[in-house]
């Protein structure tokens, strides 16, 4: 890091973020490897609907090596790349925001922003579930940030309320039921069975 020790990089990091209108920076490793069952397994159930993308993508999302890049939250994420180019000099980076096959829940989940709920989705104390992700995928040593425990505990409201039944088991989640991929991604009218609902 050019003379910078890592943790004083990832304070100014922090700093930078908060100014930037950021609620958490959190760093992970790209080593998703254990995810890999996980996503296949969930692709072989057909949950991702007509979401041809997720497979198409396949192993791509759990292996961060071989992606090539994506994206309004990703302009303020340039900016505090901007400004760690201003700090270090040039680095290799590629920012994302939902734009590219990134597994950013688990990614989230290992860097403290907070953990996976039983919904899929990353929970925070602080926020819930109601907060966009962005990741930047930097070369530079920064110093890992630990994660959170998770408090879901045997607390199962999402599932109990979800009205089409969509999270089938705990942080298991059939996108083909769900009414945010019904009203968003699926290509056509909404199922009769899930309209009353």
């Amino acid at each position: 890091l050019d003379g910078r020790d890592g943790p004083t990089v990832l304070a100014s990091l922090r700093e930078w973020g908060a100014e930037l209108g950021f609620s958490q920076i959190g760093v992970a490793d790209v080593d998703l490897s254990h995810a890999e069952a996980g996503l296949l397994a969930w692709l072989d159930n057909g949950f991702h609907g007509s979401m041809d993308y997720m497979a198409a993508h396949g192993l791509k999302r759990a292996r961060p090596v071989e992606l090539v890049p994506g994206t309004v939250l990703r302009s303020r994420l340039q900016k505090l790349v901007d400004r760690l180019t201003a700090l270090l000099g040039p680095f290799g980076h590629r920012v994302f925001t939902d734009s590219a096959p990134v597994l950013e829940v688990e990614l989230a989940s290992r860097s403290g922003i907070g953990w996976r709920g039983k919904h899929t989705l990353t929970l925070s104390r602080e926020a819930g579930s109601m907060f966009f992700l962005g990741e930047i995928y930097v070369d530079l040593p920064l110093p890992l940030t630990a994660p959170v425990e998770a408090h879901c505990g045997t607390c199962s409201a999402c599932i109990d309320i979800c009205p089409t039944q969509a999270i089938v088991a705990p942080y298991r989640v059939d996108a083909r039921r769900c009414i945010s991929y019904l009203t968003i991604e699926h290509d056509g009218p909404i199922p009769i069975e899930f309209r009353p609902l």
